[in-house]
């Protein structure tokens, strides 16, 4: 069993999720978190030592992705509460109410930057190469215009594409 199982409390670059640090990395200074997402509910992990912290997020509505255990393991419904891991989606507003209620929400790292994103002319080709590979099964089909009055592609993919059935 590695320290960091022993500790759940460690605040080490590799456990920085959770609250205060273990005797093995004592003076370590816990990282910042990463920056938020501008806008709109982000993804955060918030940590649960009781059932009354896990009736917070259900009393603030919160979005609940998903809960674990923070040590990995299952506990059933009838064993006494243990420390859970709740990845939640939430605004700016809801952490900071998360955050009066003595609960840290520390937003999950960006996995992607709005650059990794192919552009529309990158995913227009992309769709034009699946149309064009698999000709019988797959037919690209002008949906609408976008608000900038783009044309709006989807991929019909069926066994008779250009057929309406009905």
């Amino acid at each position: 069993m590695s320290p960091h199982e022993k500790n759940p409390g460690c605040s080490c670059p590799s456990c920085w999720r959770v609250r205060s640090c273990c005797p093995q990395h004592t003076g370590r200074r816990k990282p910042p978190p990463p920056q938020p997402y501008p806008t709109g509910p982000y993804p955060a992990e918030i940590t649960l030592e009781s059932a009354a912290e896990l009736e917070v997020l259900y009393h603030l509505n919160i979005d609940i992705g998903s809960l674990r255990a923070a040590d990995g393991s299952f506990a059933a419904a009838s064993d006494p509460f243990e420390t859970l891991i709740a990845t939640a989606y939430i605004t700016q507003a809801e952490a900071q109410a998360l955050a009066d209620a003595g609960l840290t929400a520390v937003p999950i790292q960006k996995v992607s930057q709005p650059g990794d994103w192919p552009t529309i002319d990158q995913f227009i080709t992309r769709m034009q190469g699946i149309t064009s590979n698999y000709p019988s099964l797959v037919r690209m089909v002008p949906i609408g215009k976008s608000v900038q009055n783009r044309d709006i592609w989807c991929l019909e993919i069926t066994d008779n594409p250009g057929c309406r059935r009905g």
